[in-house]
Formats: structure tokens, C-alpha cells, sequence
């Protein structure tokens, strides 16, 4: 069986997370499963955001971004 665990290591900031593919699993609107795939574009601290050129969808908020390893 394999699991997803967090990282914690993102306590200890964003920063290396800058660049890194990601893939965000979502389920729009509570339709079929899909996926999509790109990096992490910018990371703004004063806001705790992370800017990723992954297309989502309406509806998917809450999804995990996973890193791609």
C-alpha cells in the first residue's frame, strides 16, 4: 500500500519549494478524478502563497499539491 505523507519540512519555509514539479490531484465540481501537471512558479511569504502553473479547475479548491518524487 503506498500513503502520501506531508512534508513538514515546509515549516521551515517555502523557499525550496521554488521550481519544484508538483502534480495536484482534483475531483471538479465531484466529477471523474483528473490530474495536472507543472511547477511551482513563485512563492510569496508575506502571504504564505504558493503560485504553480498547474491548470485547475472550478470547483477543486482544497486539493493536494503533491510534489512530483
Amino acid at each position: 500500500a503506498y500513503f502520501l505523507e506531508p512534508d513538514y519540512g515546509i515549516l521551515n519555509g517555502f523557499d525550496k519549494y521554488l521550481k519544484e514539479k508538483i502534480i495536484i490531484h482534483q475531483y471538479p465540481l465531484a466529477n471523474e478524478q483528473c490530474y495536472s501537471e507543472g511547477n511551482i512558479t513563485d512563492i510569496i511569504k508575506s502571504e504564505k502563497r504558493i503560485i504553480y502553473e498547474c491548470s485547475t479547475e472550478e470547483g477543486s479548491s482544497g486539493s493536494p499539491i503533491i510534489k512530483e518524487d
